[in-house]
């Protein structure tokens, strides 16, 4: 992969809901993990071994604790004169119904996008903990013929909860719909 090649937008306006009260003074990406990480250094660690060099942070509404935890993104080799990290505000909520809202947030996703100069973008968030080799799947991505490549994990119909999303495929891997799983929760739930 050349520089520049990848760029990446980390979204950490995410749902915390799910997760109070451990996220009620602070987003899921700065939740704690095994002592001294935080949420946010998975999809860090898998950008900077996969050679990205500009990173876009969506900032979630209490973003204090995660410019606290990045600082100028020396930790990820990500303190360039060329590149590096670029915090984006938060935009009061994602209320996607609201136009002057869904038009901020998608021309601060575009100036990231022409400013970073990278033919290929991912897009990541910080809720799941997962080691992405990000090099492998732009390789695979380049290999395909399709515009959007989507990572997912593959799991048993009995480990689906209600809340999951869920991809429709075809026979050859092609996602058709993303979905909130509409099964009836189980017994045990």
């Amino acid at each position: 992969m050349t520089q520049g090649e990848l760029s990446a937008v980390i979204d950490l306006n995410e749902d915390g809901e799910a997760l109070l009260p451990l996220t009620a003074n602070r987003p899921v990406g700065t939740l704690p993990f095994a002592g001294r990480y935080r949420l946010i250094d998975f999809p860090l660690s898998a950008v900077t071994h996969a050679g990205v060099h500009s990173v876009g942070l969506f900032m979630p509404q209490s973003a204090r604790s995660v410019q606290d935890h990045i600082r100028d993104g020396a930790s990820w080799n990500l303190d360039l004169i060329q590149g590096g990290v670029f915090m984006f505000p938060y935009i009061a909520t994602r209320d996607y119904s609201d136009p002057a809202l869904r038009q901020r947030y998608y021309d601060d996703y575009t100036t990231f996008l022409r400013r970073s100069g990278s033919t290929y973008t991912v897009i990541i968030g910080s809720s799941n903990i997962a080691s992405v080799d990000l090099a492998a799947v732009l390789a695979y991505h380049q290999a395909g013929d399709a515009p959007i490549t989507l990572v997912y994990k593959k799991l048993p119909a009995q480990d689906i909860t209600p809340d999951d999303w869920t991809l429709t495929l075809s026979e050859q891997g092609t996602a058709s719909a993303i979905l909130r799983q509409k099964r009836p929760p189980r017994a045990s739930e």
